[in-house]
């Protein structure tokens, strides 16, 4: 069995994790490869969104870093299990 505060590190690492996955690919999301690649690279810093694309990915601010509705909705479930 697992010790509770050693499910609660794994827990929020998890949500932590995807967080931080979201705000990496939440700004170039349902972009060509081939057009990622070329404007940035490889993706490996937080980037900004475009202001015309803020409501198709579910951001809500422009800044780098900044997560969308999916990490939102994981952390609604998340405390609904909790309740």
């Amino acid at each position: 069995m697992i010790k509770k505060e050693k499910l609660f590190d794994i827990v929020y690492g998890n949500l932590m994790g995807g967080a931080i996955g979201d705000a990496l690919g939440g700004p170039v999301e349902m972009v060509n490869y081939d057009e990622m690649r070329e404007k940035y690279g490889v993706v490996n810093s937080f980037l900004p969104y475009a202001p015309e694309k803020l409501s198709s990915h579910g951001a809500h601010k422009i800044e780098a870093g900044t997560i969308t509705d999916d990490t939102r909705l994981k952390l609604i479930l998340a405390n609904g299990f909790i309740k």
